[in-house]
């Protein structure tokens, strides 16, 4: 990839809000997560885990997802991606990389957004959820935590890229010679 398709990539790449009917690959959630997993980690810890969502179990997480009258939009993705983080390692090993972990599954997560946009899919980071109930209704081990859901899917025909409005840079940029 060029650093111009690069740049193009942080450029298109937006929270989508309308998915379209279309499928996702199972081979496409692979590759995608498998790009992911090269994002850097604390003394290469890894503590992701990430859990697919599809077929009988969607509709379970996507209710949940909405029951406490946010993202209204999950009913039209065809996948989630519940994200855990797990320090059980860490604790074990040296827990002080207990303190990393969230870093690296943010990291971990900025990647997989960018390559499912490089692999043509969009997503949507969903920050409000109820974890102890998705992870039970979805059996996930009750030790992991779980900062993020991403909805994952093609946007619908009328989505459309939105200009980015950021700060200027020079507020958020400061040389310290």
């Amino acid at each position: 990839m060029t650093t111009e398709q690069l740049n193009q990539l942080y450029l298109v790449r937006q929270s989508c809000r309308s998915f379209s009917d279309r499928s996702v690959a199972k081979e496409s959630v692979e590759k995608i997560c498998a790009l992911a997993g090269t994002a850097p980690s604390a003394c290469n810890l890894q503590p992701w885990r990430v859990y697919a969502v599809t077929g009988e179990k969607l509709p379970v997480a996507k209710a949940l997802l909405k029951a406490r009258g946010k993202a209204p939009f999950v009913d039209d993705a065809p996948v989630l991606l519940v994200i855990a983080e797990d320090t059980r390692a860490s604790r074990e090993s040296n827990p002080a990389l207990s303190y990393f972990a969230p870093y690296d599954v943010g990291e971990f997560t900025a990647y997989l957004v960018l390559a499912a946009k490089a692999e043509g899919l969009d997503s949507c980071i969903l920050g409000w959820h109820d974890a102890p109930e998705l992870k039970e209704k979805l059996g996930i081990p009750a030790d992991l935590s779980v900062p993020y859901v991403i909805a994952i899917g093609y946007a619908s025909g009328g989505y459309e890229t939105r200009a980015k409005i950021r700060k200027p840079q020079k507020e958020i940029l400061s040389f310290l010679d």
